[in-house]
């Protein structure tokens, strides 16, 4: 019959439509395929610069922590501060220009730890570890307050300061016959001597203090 040729033809148009829209499916599905692992990686990278892994340098014990999970930070920001445990501990102290010049390394120090009260657990000794060599031009309110403590109460608000490390004899404090651990962070003011003089000079001192300044006052310095 007339009618079966165009039946075949029909038919191979059909299987061709068919193995084109397989083609045009498979290529559809890789296209998918490949959006899906791009999309996969970028969120990866955007995790990734969400959260940074840091490795402490050395074993110790994390004190001081500054910031929490989800709370945003700035670069250069200090997090926490780790601890060796099998370290020594330091102390900074900041010391105006006027008292820096008589200081020098392994000098006493006498230390008073604010959480321990020096009038119920006594004064506690050190020695001067580290004085920097130039000063730290600082406005920063609690290096000033402790250049206060450490140098006196006339120093000016914006005057140069020095940092010292000073090392403590021990690293506890002993309270109520236990071993309190000394932990980074606790504040602490110290007493160290800049000068030393013969018992006769001290009791002279405030006559000869006098007498020059009467002899300046009348006839003035020479």
């Amino acid at each position: 019959p007339q009618n079966c040729p165009n039946g075949r033809d029909h038919l191979t148009d059909l299987a061709s439509k068919l193995a084109r829209f397989d083609a045009e499916y498979t290529r559809d599905l890789n296209d998918l395929d490949r959006q899906i692992a791009a999309i996969d990686q970028q969120t990866a990278e955007n995790e990734g610069r969400r959260s940074t892994i840091v490795f402490a340098p050395e074993d110790g014990i994390l004190t001081g922590v500054r910031s929490y999970l989800g709370e945003q930070v700035t670069a250069g920001t200090p997090l926490v501060t780790l601890l060796p445990t099998d370290g020594s501990l330091q102390i900074e102290l900041y010391i105006n220009s006027a008292s820096i010049g008589f200081l020098k390394e392994n000098e006493p120090v006498l230390l008073r730890y604010d959480a321990f009260p020096y009038q119920k657990f006594g004064l506690h000794h050190g020695h001067i570890a580290e004085i920097t060599h130039a000063p730290l031009a600082s406005n920063n309110a609690q290096d000033n307050r402790n250049a206060e403590i450490a140098g006196g109460q006339n120093n000016s608000p914006t005057q140069d300061i020095y940092r010292i490390r000073v090392e403590p004899d021990h690293s506890y404090v002993v309270t109520y016959g236990r071993q309190r651990p000394l932990e980074a962070g606790m504040t602490v003011s110290a007493d160290i001597a800049t000068d030393r003089r013969r018992l006769w000079e001290w009791l002279l001192d405030p006559v000869i203090s006098v007498h020059t300044t009467l002899k300046t006052t009348t006839i003035g310095p020479r």
